[in-house]
Order: C-alpha cells, then structure tokens, then sequence
C-alpha cells in the first residue's frame, strides 16, 4: 500500500494461483523454489530499484532496523546502509543471532570509514565477539579495532581489545599467539589495574594451563581473583580456569569454582564465559571417569534454545566422548567426523574433535587408526603445544600397545614427553599416559602422579581397579583391568571388548588366551555376518535383541555399558528404518526377515 496501492490486485491474483500467501501481517511466497525463480528473473538494476522502493516505504512505517538494513544492502544505498547496519548488527547480537550479525558487518566492512572512529572500534569489537561462537575468524578485525583504540588514545579499550584479539587468536588455534597477546594486554592494562587488568590475567591463566603449566595458571587466577573481588565477567573467567585446573589436579577440588563461576556468567548474560564453566566442569568430569555426572549436565547443555553454532558443536563432540567412553563407537564417529570435516566452527574444536576421533578409531580397532595417529603426531608438532603433543603421546602409545605394534623409537618420543605430562600435574593424563607404556614394558613402575585405579593396575591390584571402572561405567577400561588377571578374568575382557566392539583389544585377548593354551575362547563375529539383513548397524541389531528378550530400556543400558539416552536414541533409529510404530511391531519385522541376532 504504502509503494503502490494499485499493487494488491496482482497481489491477489498471485495469492489465488498459489504463489504467494497472504497474511493480516505478512505476504510471503509459498515456496523458497518460487521466491528465488522471481528473483533471478529481475535484472541487477529493477532489482536495486524495487528494494530502493521498499526501503523508503520502510523507513517511512518504521519498521525494524533489520529490515531496513536488508533493503540497503540489496539496493546498494551506501548512506542507507551506514545509517541502518550498524543497529541491525547490535540487535542481531542482542538475540544471539551470530551469522546475522556476521553477515551485516561483512556488508558494512568497506563503509565502515564512513563512520566515527570510536563507533568503528566498538562494531568491530562487537564483530570479533560474533565470530568467536562462529568461526573463530575474528583475530584480524580484533587487531583492527585495538589499532583504533590506540589512535584515539583509549588505553583501556586498547588493553581489552588485546584480550579479546588473544581469544580469538586461540579459537583459531594460534595458541603461540594467544599468549604473546594476553602478555600484552596485562602489560597495558598494569598501570590502572581493577577489572579490566582482571580479565588480562584470566585470560594469561587459560593460556598457561593450555601449556599445562598449572601452577602458573593458578597463579593467574589467584591475581584475577584478587583484583576482582565482585561477581563480574573478569571473576567467572578466573574462576573457571581456576576450578579446571584445580579438577584436573584433584577432582573434584575445584567443581565449586565451576559451579560459581557458571552461576555468575549465567546472572550477567554472559554466553560466552558460561559455556566456558559449564564445558569444564563437563569435561573434567568425564577426564576423571565421572561420566553419569558428565552426561546430565553435557544433555542439558544441548537441550538449551540459546547455543550458538559453535557452542552446539563443542557439546556435540562432549556427546561423541561420552559415547565413547560408554562403549559405543558407532554413535562417536559420525558426529566426530562431521566436526573434523566441517568449515564452520572454530579451527580449536576441529583440532580438538580431530584428537579424539583418532583415539576412538584407536579403541575401536579402525584401519584408519594408524593413519590417524600420525595425523595427530604431525599436527601437534605444527602447532607446538605441549598439550597436544601429550595427547598425541598418550594416543600413539597406546595404538602401539593394543595393535601389537611395539615401536621403541616412538616410545621413546612418548617417555620424553612424558616428562612433560608429569610437570602438567593432570593425574589422569599422567596415568592414561604412563599406563599404555608400562603396559607395553617401555615404564618399570606407574608413577605415584597418578590417579589411585591407574596405580592399582600397576600394584597387581587389577581386581580392584576393574570393580572402579565397572561402577563407573567405562568398559574399555573394565576390560583393560580385567586384561591382567588370570584366564576367566580376561576371557571376560575378550566378552567386554567383542561386546563394545574394541576390536584390537579383543585380538590382542584373543593370542594372549591362546598362547597361554586356553580353550573356549570366543571367536571374533565372522565375515559372513558383519552386514545386518535389516539394514541396521551391529550396535542396533544388538539393541533389538535385547527387545526381543522382552527386556526395558534401562536393563538393555546395563547389559550394554552405554547410557539409557543412547538406548533410546538406537530404539527411535530401528523404529525409523524398520518403519514401525512400536517395539513389539520392530521385533515382528525382524522375526520374520530372520534378522534377529545374539546380543552378546
């Protein structure tokens, strides 16, 4: 009405052929198809006229600032667009909406000369601050903006922007330059101290404890937490990187500090810091083998409206850890695959997606393992951090063990790095590490670093150990422990490992039994019947067995070692394949097809 009012005829005809919809607020185009056919139909300079004409009718009606700004784009008004971008990016970011965001400052970038210095240092900080829960690609606007904050003499602003350029520096995974930055800014930010000199030494904290210097870290923490003595985003980061090292030290010391921290960032509308805590505590959690607490809170996470595309990610990869650490490889490797394969998220979580799919290939007995491992070798040697390379470490020593594939050179490299491991203080890398090559008689003795389970192994206390990690509902290591008792301890381990489908492992239980003369040892599922007649994966197959036996949701968790989450999701996935509305209706189908298998 407001462009032509001579146009609601055509409207109507349109409506009445099924092309548009027609609405007391809204006319849109039935289908995305018919939209872009019209669209690509207009010429470039009809198509700048016609949204020229909707943004004046726009700007006359008032309507949204988003609007506008798509108006100005699409009709190519350089003052349009420098008038009405900059608030549609800010409202963009007020609901969380991190691509919109990204999309309106891309459009705004050769303008932005156009406007105040001081605005142009706040869009692109604001910008920065989007592209760390996108892509992590933010550290050059970053510098930007810290440039003009220095040209107009804003030590302040200069000294947080730093920060900021040192957190975007780590979501891209330059971590060297992640603490030469956060250096930096404490050392702008000494002279006047308070908050903001806060929020440089949390951030220098999360530095150190990624070069697994936790003393240093906690050193860090302690300085924030001092200068940041109210709940503000400076005392959540310090308290989160605090508490992590503290857990990873001794859990569960510093899971308060997480929880404080989770608790002020949630008060502040603080996303970023909040995921932070919550994710710590998720993954120190499940480090120290407490998967049940790990699992809740990582479901939670996931069940939240508010997670951003990066944010949803890392929670994705939590999930695929968990599956693993249950026992169930099938659910870890598609979502790990997806993360190490996608273009979307922050390089960090490939990087930190790409480490624990190689050591799930590694548990699962994959061809691709070897390949994967020295992957990881490579890449952590790339990127020069001690973290990683002792997550490479840990992961080539146990390939080496568990493949039979005994290596002195490697094991060398890894005892070097051991060393490193040790300075970390984080007892379950220490353990996990030291074990796989004691295992493999590269380490006379398990270090008294490490955690009590992993001692116990190496005192002759295997029975012991494997009661600990059955309680706590980690399988593979179940079957690593009962792998050092006597012949039914480790035919045992041979029916957790065939069960979980740790394929190596249960080759290895396999010649060690035989070599020791035992009889009855179970063989491995032959070739011949690796492929379900139904289409279902061999973790399926053996879930609806277990319905079959008439068994519930729960038992079938128990007598799987997964979760009764992952239970479900398998019961939903053999509903949909079989096309069946029910279980009984599942069990039917599969009777009939002859597709019913052993569980075990």
């Amino acid at each position: 009405d407001e462009i032509d009012p001579a146009l609601r005829e055509s409207i109507g005809e349109a409506e009445d052929a099924g092309l548009l919809d027609l609405t007391a607020h809204t006319l849109t185009f039935r289908h995305e198809l018919a939209r872009t056919a019209v669209e690509s139909t207009l010429p470039e300079a009809l198509r700048r006229e016609l949204h020229l004409q909707a943004l004046g009718a726009g700007e006359r009606l008032e309507l949204d600032s988003a609007r506008l700004a798509h108006h100005a784009r699409l009709a190519v008004d350089v003052d349009a667009m420098v008038r009405w971008l900059p608030d549609a990016a800010r409202q963009a970011a007020a609901r969380q909406s991190h691509r919109e965001v990204i999309a309106f400052m891309r459009a705004l970038e050769p303008h932005l000369e156009e406007l105040p210095i001081d605005e142009r240092a706040d869009l692109l900080e604001l910008w920065v601050a989007e592209e760390q829960f996108a892509d992590g690609a933010g550290l050059q606007h970053a510098m930007s903006a810290v440039a003009l904050r220095e040209q107009i003499g804003d030590t302040a602003g200069m000294g947080i922007g730093l920060v900021r350029a040192s957190r975007s520096a780590w979501a891209g995974a330059d971590f060297v330059r992640a603490a030469e930055l956060a250096e930096e800014a404490v050392d702008v930010l000494r002279v006047d101290g308070g908050e903001d000199l806060a929020f440089a030494y949390a951030q220098l904290a999360r530095v150190a404890a990624q070069n697994l210097d936790r003393e240093l870290s906690l050193q860090y923490s302690e300085q924030a937490l001092d200068l940041a003595l109210r709940p503000s985003r400076a005392r959540a980061l310090a308290l989160t990187i605090a508490g992590a090292c503290r857990n990873i030290m001794s859990y569960p010391d510093g899971s308060e500090m997480l929880v404080e921290a989770a608790d002020i960032a949630e008060s502040f509308g603080l996303a970023w810091e909040l995921q932070r805590a919550e994710g710590n505590l998720i993954e120190t959690a499940l480090a120290a083998k407490d998967v049940e607490l790990a699992q809740r809170l990582n479901e939670r996470a996931l069940t939240s409206v508010d997670l951003d595309i990066g944010t949803s990610a890392w929670h994705i990869m939590m999930a695929a850890r968990i599956s693993a650490a249950t026992g169930d490889y099938e659910a870890a490797e598609p979502a790990l695959n997806e993360l190490v394969n996608s273009d979307r998220i922050p390089a960090s979580l490939q990087w930190f997606s790409e480490e624990v799919l190689a050591e799930i290939l590694v548990r699962h007995g994959a061809a691709e393992a070897g390949p994967a491992v020295q992957r990881l070798w490579d890449q952590a040697h790339a990127l020069g951090q001690i973290q990683d390379l002792v997550h490479a470490a840990t992961v080539s020593a146990e390939f080496h063990w568990v493949f039979r594939r005994r290596d002195d050179l490697a094991a060398e490299r890894s005892l070097e790095i051991l060393e490193h491991t040790m300075a970390g203080r984080d007892q379950w890398a220490i353990g996990e590490h030291a074990l796989w090559l004691w295992l493999d008689g590269h380490l006379d003795a398990i270090p008294d670093e490490a955690p009590a389970p992993i001692r116990w192994l190496g005192d002759n206390q295997w029975e012991r150990a494997a009661d600990w990690f059955s309680v706590r509902g980690v399988p593979y290591e179940h079957a690593v422990a009962l792998s050092l008792g006597g012949p039914d301890a480790r035919l045992e381990a041979l029916r957790i490992a065939q069960l979980i489908g740790a394929r190596a492992l249960a080759a290895r239980l396999r010649e060690e039994l035989r070599a020791d003369g035992a009889t009855g040892i179970p063989r491995g599922p032959r070739r011949a019947t690796m492929s379900s007649p139904l289409g279902l994966t061999q973790r399926q197959d053996e879930v609806l067995a277990l319905l079959a036996e008439g068994m519930a949701n729960a038992e079938i968790a128990d007598r799987l070692f997964i979760s009764l989450r992952t239970v479900e999701n398998h019961v939903s996935a053999i509903l949909a394949k079989l096309g069946v509305a029910n279980r009984e209706e599942a069990v039917a189908v599969a009777v009939e097809a002859g597709g019913l298998r052993s569980a075990t």
